[in-house]
């Protein structure tokens, strides 16, 4: 009788493990994807579109080695424009369809005043916000129309800066932040969000002071505006953070990464519009929202890559990646 009851115990404990794994191995929405590939292997960090078919992508290697990448049918194939054996080039800003700016390692900065076709080093001026051992790096633009836009910085877990312009990049202004900052956006002329190490950074007055609100709990590496009073921030240890009243305060929608949980590190986040978006980061990491950011949904991983950014131009979400590629889902 007690062999009995064991067996049946322990029959019962294995089909409730049976059922917990096939709940655990719930199949996650496939994600159709097209790749796009700019002929170099290189870890390419951000993509542009000028239009509908001109479009460019920059990368590189930290500290080592940057390009800019330019294509004029949709990114099917590309031709390097750029080159520099300093400095990777991180991100691209263009204030219309010809004046723009890349940014790099060591506030490495280039314009170009013809669609990308031609670069030159833009000198910021003597006075810079870090030593340069600390190496900083520009990590993000954001322009915000055709005069004015703003570019964040730092690097190593160190102080971060933001630099404004208000001429189209004639000049540029900095201020210094206490913390690093990797990611910037703004809902309109005054209300903005930059955010960083362990720092989110608010303003509402068009970036002449910045907030430090209560969200302090992550390596936060991304932040993006759905509509005027909505934002949602992601960061390195997991967490996905919402904002309804355009970053003053925050919660936690998705839960950051503990010894129990498979661990997950965002790097970037980007909508469609008010409702739709992905959130992006490392071994192929991509969830999905549908509702604004209220709640997030994992897909398929993406080829195990680093997805190192995500835009959205012409109802298609563009992400960089490692190995010069660029993967490409169509808003639905």
């Amino acid at each position: 009788m007690y062999l009995s009851a064991m067996f049946r115990l322990s029959h019962a404990l294995l089909l409730l493990a049976v059922l917990c794994l096939n709940s655990c191995l719930k199949d996650k929405p496939s994600l159709n994807y097209q790749t796009l590939q700019v002929g170099e292997s290189i870890d390419v960090r951000d993509i542009h579109f000028l239009d509908a078919n001109t479009a460019l992508a920059c990368g590189g290697s930290r500290n080592n080695y940057g390009a800019i990448f330019r294509s004029t049918d949709g990114g099917s194939s590309w031709q390097k424009v750029f080159t520099n054996d300093t400095a990777a080039i991180n991100c691209l800003g263009f204030f219309d369809a010809t004046n723009g700016f890349a940014g790099g390692d060591y506030l490495y900065l280039v314009k170009t005043t013809d669609g990308g076709l031609n670069w030159n080093f833009r000198f910021l001026g003597d006075t810079v916000p870090f030593h340069e051992n600390q190496r900083p790096a520009f990590k993000e633009f954001h322009i915000l129309n055709a005069t004015t836009g703003w570019a964040v910085g730092g690097q190593n877990f160190d102080v971060g800066t933001i630099y404004k312009t208000t001429s189209a990049g004639v000049s540029w202004t900095f201020q210094s932040m206490d913390q690093e900052t990797n990611s910037i956006a703004f809902s309109n002329a005054t209300t903005g969000l930059a955010v960083g190490f362990g720092r989110v950074y608010h303003t509402t007055d068009g970036g002449i002071t910045y907030r430090i609100t209560d969200l302090d709990s992550d390596y936060f590496t991304g932040v993006a505006y759905n509509n005027s009073a909505s934002a949602v921030a992601v960061g390195n240890d997991g967490g996905i953070y919402k904002s309804v009243d355009a970053g003053a305060s925050w919660d936690m929608v998705h839960k950051k990464n503990s010894s129990t949980r498979r661990r997950l590190h965002f790097n970037d986040v980007a909508f469609a519009n008010s409702y739709t978006g992905y959130a992006v980061g490392t071994k192929g990491t991509i969830f999905k929202t549908t509702n604004g950011g209220h709640s997030w949904e994992e897909q398929t991983s993406i080829n195990q890559d680093e997805l190192h950014a995500i835009r959205y131009y012409h109802n298609h979400f563009y992400i960089p990646s490692e190995s010069g590629r660029v993967y490409v889902i169509k808003n639905q």
